[in-house]
């Protein structure tokens, strides 16, 4: 039997030459992701949160989300960090806007906090839940999670 070189075989499709894969690039993956998973968590709460169901919701692979995160759990953080920015940013704009005593500017503030509430559930679900705060001491060391910005209890 007479030895083939293998390695130099090329595999022809019935309609031509070797086909090529179609490659899927999407603009901003990680913005989607998040986007996603804040639907996700409305939807089915942090207990239904995974990354599998993420990508699905995304249209992507199972492996997508991994290619901008680490882990679930650095999701959850990111989220969470971005509801305190968000509700920092309301406290902030409500305080600005009260004219009058500290009571006053305190009440606008404490408005502020319920429309927040009010409009974002899925962010409050995250942003005090157990799983974000434990993943968030698992990332203590990182810069982002000590900036000012998310700090929506200093406002108060």
């Amino acid at each position: 039997m007479e030895q083939q070189n293998v390695d130099t075989v090329n595999i022809r499709m019935k309609n031509g030459p070797v086909a090529k894969k179609k490659q899927y690039h999407h603009p901003d993956l990680r913005q989607t992701l998040l986007d996603e998973a804040v639907k996700l968590i409305d939807d089915e709460g942090l207990r239904g949160f995974s990354l599998r169901k993420l990508a699905v919701r995304a249209g992507v692979s199972h492996a997508a989300p991994y290619r901008h995160f680490e882990n679930k759990d650095e999701i959850l953080v990111i989220l969470m960090l971005e509801g305190h920015k968000r509700l920092r940013q309301a406290l902030l704009a409500a305080r600005e806007l009260a004219k009058g005593s500290a009571v006053d500017r305190c009440l606008a503030m404490s408005k502020a906090y319920l429309t927040f509430a009010q409009q974002n559930p899925e962010y409050l679900r995250v942003m005090f839940s157990r799983e974000a705060m434990a993943a968030a001491a698992g990332l203590a060391d990182k810069e982002e999670t000590h900036q000012e910005d998310y700090d929506s209890f200093g406002v108060l």
